[in-house]
């Protein structure tokens, strides 16, 4: 029994250890690049600036019953200053990190999130409707933030509900 005990143990190391060289973990889990990289056998040679993730205790940016008394919001355009509500966030931040919930929902809908000043998306971060037993539904998502207006990201709401938006990082 302890032999097979031994081999099993050497067995699994060994895949943990070619693993982690196989998917290229780097020093202290993040991936250095200082320049932008240039990935060869992608079309046209696309050039990516990575960027870095930086946590933050999660902060609520917005909960719409309690902060504009909507109760539920009606459908249209909102905005939202992310970093006015969570000081964690610096005005340098190129993208948030949010968590979205729908709650008192009036029926099917969705919610569409954006940089303010970009034209709206036709895709939704979060599909809604009225289940039941299902008060609250919720995604999380990275909406890139533009540092150039007063409200840095946008929301449309296909129909009346509220929502509550935390953030949790945010990447530079």
């Amino acid at each position: 029994m302890k032999k097979l005990f031994i081999i099993a143990f050497f067995a699994v190391s060994f895949i943990v250890l070619t693993t982690v060289n196989f998917v290229g973990a780097q020093e202290g889990g993040f991936v250095k690049a200082t320049e932008p990289q240039e990935v060869s056998d992608a079309p046209g040679n696309i050039t990516y600036n990575w960027l870095w993730y930086n946590t933050i205790t999660p902060c609520r940016a917005t909960d719409t019953r309690l902060i504009w008394f909507c109760n539920p919001c009606a459908a249209g355009e909102y905005y939202l200053d992310v970093q006015y509500d969570c000081p964690q966030i610096p005005a340098t931040a190129k993208a948030v990190m949010v968590n979205i919930a729908a709650v008192n929902m009036t029926g099917g809908g969705y919610v569409t999130a954006w940089p303010t000043g970009d034209p709206r998306p036709l895709s939704s971060v979060l599909n809604y409707g009225v289940v039941s037993g299902l008060p609250a539904i919720s995604n999380a998502v990275i909406v890139p933030v533009n540092p150039n207006e007063t409200y840095e990201m946008s929301f449309y709401l296909f129909r009346a509900v509220d929502i509550v938006v935390d953030a949790m990082g945010w990447f530079d």
